[in-house]
C-alpha cells in the first residue's frame, strides 16, 4: 500500500507493554523543539520526566526507566512548547 502525502504527526511509546529497563519514544513528522516526557503512575505521581530535543521530522528516542517504576499500568504525557498540545500515552510495564 502507498500513500502520497504528509503523514499524521504522533508520538509512539514502545514496546508496550515495556518489559526491561528501557522503552522507546518514536516522534513521528513532529516538528523541531524541545518536547518533555512525563511518566504518571495510577495515583497521578511523576515518576520520570525527560526533555528531548527534537531536530523535526520523524524519530525514536531510548528513555531508561528508573530502577524504582514498579509493574503496572502508566501515562505518558508528551509536550511540547505549548503544553496545550499534550499527547498522553497509556503504558504497562510488566518486568516480569
Amino acid at each position: 500500500k502507498v500513500m502520497l502525502g504528509k503523514a499524521a504527526s504522533s508520538f509512539t511509546v514502545y514496546p508496550n507493554p515495556v518489559e526491561g529497563s528501557i522503552m522507546n519514544l518514536q516522534l513521528v513528522n513532529q516538528n523541531a523543539g524541545r518536547y518533555t516526557l512525563r511518566m504518571l503512575n495510577a495515583e497521578g505521581r511523576t515518576v520520570l520526566t525527560q526533555t528531548i530535543d527534537h531536530s523535526g521530522g520523524s524519530s525514536a528516542r531510548p528513555i531508561a526507566l528508573p530502577g524504582h517504576v514498579a509493574n503496572g499500568q502508566y501515562r505518558v504525557e508528551v509536550m511540547g512548547s505549548n503544553e496545550a498540545n499534550r499527547t498522553v500515552i497509556p503504558v504497562v510495564v510488566n518486568n516480569k
